[in-house]
């Protein structure tokens, strides 16, 4: 007979419940209009009545052309100028799909646009409630160099081509409709696109041509086969994690609700439509986002042209920063179950290590390969020249490298360690190595280095970022260091020179120091910080996402960065405060890391689950008297385990552990209770409180599925990308 897996969890199988973001007007700027992606390819729908727009864009269009790293208006007019009434927009995350619901008079409309990975396409579809009532115009615009072609009475493409270099400030609006010779440097000579859309660099591909084909094959299937092949392909990654919480004196059934913006402000609504209070403002977030934000942020959206009325429009360049922000968007991939998301970036770690070794050769006299704060789409290594807190910082590609040893960690996959990881490990320590010299009291140092983005006021008064040995530089270091000794000991590599080099250099690297004020020194020596509240947060950089730094290990480093925590604030852009929260999970301090819970997917899992090579902690930062009861399905833990935990009045009830692919030894910690676990592949565990094993059970028993997915997305030159925007018509 059949065991029923869990009694906890069969309460909680119940309808799919709503998570929809709810707008109750069109967009006005940039930073209200609802985002659709898939990663490569990407739009922002605004949603006006008389003339929508969809902002396009893909993750190979790019201004300029690869170097030497050694030294809009809208598409579609409807119902124009008519009244409207019981407007409704709605991003709805369960299915990846914007939707737009308006009357004119009698008639309801609707539209509805997806992002289909499958097909390469975005799709819109625009209905009536009586036939004859649709109707419109569609354009194609940009303020890239282009011509438009109006080629049948279903399809117009577009041509053109992105600036050769970055266009001084105002040329690129005004050379829109220039010809001018003296416009020609800037704006021809670099990528191809064409709208219906496709690129090319360097390559014998007709865009056009292969735009025109990948519109034709999405354009034999109906709406219904589109938006099926989508939902299939989104569905199993979104599915695979789920979390419900309840707020006090509720049960789960009180705790679902969607996100609702009216007036620019963001509400959380719970419940049956209860609005719970003003979150943040639109203009707080574009404020934040103007200044502090990397646009690299929104992987497969890459920031279409953005405005905002009497505002500065954003300077970014659109371009990753690894200083902080393009490894934080891969932070959830691993505990939430996404590991295959992170393939892109490990084929984008690859073309760095290429051009990175030219630039360690040319610029470092050094072995290996280095990557600094700001790169491309061409994997550009060499410095981000700047300020000298920008530029002088080439520890991005030894950041990005303590990635792959978490992947490793969380997925046991060994061939993954041997042929993908550990030689991208070995050249970026072999650089490390050559670049350390002897220092202040015997130690090893780097000099010279920065802590990113931030200065300090020198002995002399005057503001200063460069110094030696910052304690960013050496935690980084650290980890690779670690990842090295730990991934050749696997692999039984143990004996090469690298490794043997490695154990000799360790012991030599500064400790962390404390400051007088009792919080982590950033520097080498204890300067005056001029900016308290600085946004970043690279001193703490070895408690997370690192782990040189834990609470059994170092309580007093861990009493210090507290105290850092305290000082810097809790104010900053949303990602600084994502890593304080994820901070302040690692510290076990729940009352800090619920205050800015809002922020949120991958400190929100360190509160649930956090791990390490040999213990794995359950509800170890839960804010038991905000989240009295909930569930969470389908984390990760390192080990290749995933773990479901179901808690009530602030307590653990059970937790289901399993894995599929590796047997393992762990120590299971909750509360004051720890005991040592083996979990064996293909069979499911489940524990009480007290952490006994209550059952277990074959896991083709459980009542719920893990998806595998493969996900590839292409970030290497010399090739093409298609990108089209795809229409279909319904009365």
């Amino acid at each position: 007979m059949a065991r029923r897996p869990s009694t906890a969890w069969a309460e909680e199988e119940e309808e799919e419940r709503p998570l929809t973001v709810v707008f109750a007007s069109p967009a006005e700027y940039f930073t209200d209009a609802a985002p659709i992606g898939n990663g490569s390819l990407g739009g922002m729908v605004w949603g006006d009545v008389a003339t929508d727009k969809l902002q396009l864009n893909h993750d190979t269009l790019w201004t300029g052309a690869p170097g030497s790293y050694t030294d809009p208006d809208a598409p579609a007019a409807l119902a124009a100028q008519q009244a409207y009434g019981s407007y409704k927009r709605e991003l709805d995350l369960h299915t990846a799909t914007v939707r737009i619901t308006y009357g004119v008079g009698p008639v309801q409309y609707t539209r509805e646009h997806f992002c289909s990975n499958p097909h390469q396409v975005i799709v819109t579809r625009i209905a009536a409630s009586e036939t004859g009532h649709v109707s419109c115009k569609l354009s194609l615009s940009s303020q890239l160099k282009n011509t438009v072609t109006v080629t049948n009475a279903n399809e117009v493409v577009m041509e053109g081509v992105c600036p050769g270099q970055r266009p001084p400030a105002g040329l690129l609006r005004s050379s829109r409709n220039s010809s001018s010779s003296s416009d020609d440097d800037v704006t021809t000579g670099g990528i191809k696109f064409a709208a219906v859309l496709g690129v090319q660099m360097d390559s014998t591909l007709d865009p056009t041509s292969a735009a025109v084909a990948t519109l034709n094959r999405a354009r034999s299937l109906t709406y219904e086969q589109l938006k099926a092949a989508h939902l299939d392909d989104y569905q199993r990654l979104f599915h695979r994690v789920t979390l419900r919480l309840s707020p006090p004196g509720g049960g789960l059934e009180d705790a679902h609700g969607g996100l609702m913006r009216t007036g620019g402000k963001e509400m959380l609504k719970r419940g049956i439509g209860d609005d719970e209070g003003i979150i943040r403002t639109s203009a707080d977030r574009v404020k934040s986002f103007a200044t502090d934000e990397d646009p690299w942020v929104c992987l497969g959206l890459k920031y279409p042209i953005c405005k905002e009325s009497g505002a500065k429009m954003l300077q970014q360049h659109g371009t990753p920063h690894l200083n902080i922000n393009l490894q934080m968007n891969y932070w959830p991939t691993l505990p939430c179950n996404l590991s295959e998301c992170q393939e892109p970036l490990f084929d984008f770690l690859q073309s760095l290590a290429v051009n990175g070794s030219k630039t360690a050769k040319v610029n470092y006299q050094a072995r290996g390969w280095v990557t600094h704060h700001v790169s491309d789409v061409w994997a550009k290594s060499s410095a981000f020249i700047k300020k000298p807190k920008h530029a002088v910082w080439p520890m991005g590609g030894a950041w990005l490298c303590t990635h792959l040893w978490e992947h490793y960690q969380f997925s046991l996959d060994k061939d993954f360690l041997e042929y993908t990881a550990y030689p991208l490990l070995e050249g970026c320590a072999t650089f490390l190595v050559d670049c350390l010299i002897e220092g202040p009291g015997g130690y090893l140092q780097t000099n010279p280095s920065t802590s990113p983005e931030h200065a300090f006021t020198a002995p002399d008064g005057k503001p200063a970022s460069v110094s030696y040995s910052t304690t960013m530089d050496i935690s980084i270091i650290r980890e690779v260091f670690s990842a090295v000794l730990l991934s050749a000991e696997i692999l039984e590599k143990s004996d090469t020179d690298l490794v043997e080099k490695i154990k000799k250099v360790l012991p030599r690297l500064p400790p962390i120091h404390i400051a007088r004020d009792n919080t982590i020194m950033e520097w080498a020596l204890d300067f005056q910080d001029p900016e308290v509240h600085h946004r970043h947060l690279s001193h703490l950089f070895g408690l997370y996402p690192g782990h040189t730094i834990t609470m059994d290990n170092n309580p007093d480093v861990c009493g210090a960065v507290s105290n850092s925590l305290y000082k810097r604030g809790e104010d900053g852009p949303g990602w600084s405060t994502t890593w304080k929260m994820a901070l302040w999970a690692r510290l076990m301090n729940s009352e800090n890391a619920y205050r800015m819970v809002l922020k949120f997917t991958a400190a929100i899992s360190e509160m649930l689950v956090q791990s390490t090579q040999n213990d794995l902690y359950l509800l170890p930062a839960l804010p038991r008297d905000k989240w009295p009861r909930g569930c969470a399905k389908g984390l990760r833990a390192r080990g290749d385990v995933t773990v479901n935990i179901c808690w009530d009045e602030g307590e653990l009830q059970e937790a289901m552990l399993w894995s599929k692919n590796q047997n393992s030894v762990t120590k299971l910690h909750y509360g004051g209770c720890v005991t040592s676990v083996r979990v064996c592949r293909g069979t499911v565990y489940k524990f009480n409180r007290g952490l006994q094993c209550l059952e277990a059970w074959p896991a083709w028993q459980i009542t719920f599925t893990i998806y595998r997915q493969s996900v590839q997305t292409e970030l290497i030159a010399n090739t093409y990308m298609c990108f089209l925007y795809l229409i279909k018509l319904r009365e």
